[in-house]
């Protein structure tokens, strides 16, 4: 799943939603939209069913907890990787989890 998103993308999504003057929350909340998007669309055969939306809510939902320490790690270029290395983490995790419950699925009915 990890090969689905484009890293480049998450990075600019961060980096553009800073010079536009978000708050860092939102900054996070944008690259993994982003980061969503670009999986679903890579991987839209696997993960047929799923939408961006939803997927992107269950990784906020696993990365708001721990979302200020992300935001807290000094230099952006750290920042800017620390944040790419977890969204494309819980993005993965989360899109295997559906497609092995999706892939389950399928094979009983």
């Amino acid at each position: 799943m990890e090969a689905g998103i484009y890293r480049k993308k998450i990075a600019a999504a961060y980096f553009d939603a800073l010079q536009a003057g978000m708050t860092p929350t939102e900054c996070l909340r944008e690259t993994i939209t982003e980061g969503s998007l670009t999986l679903l669309g890579n991987r839209s055969v696997e993960l047929r069913g799923l939408s961006h939306q939803e997927l992107a809510q269950k990784v906020w939902e696993q990365i708001r907890p721990n979302a200020a320490v992300l935001c807290a790690v000094r230099g952006r270029g750290a920042r800017i990787r620390q944040v790419m290395a977890v969204v494309t983490r819980n993005l993965a995790d989360a899109a295997l989890e559906f497609w092995k419950r999706h892939a389950g699925m399928s094979s009983t009915a």
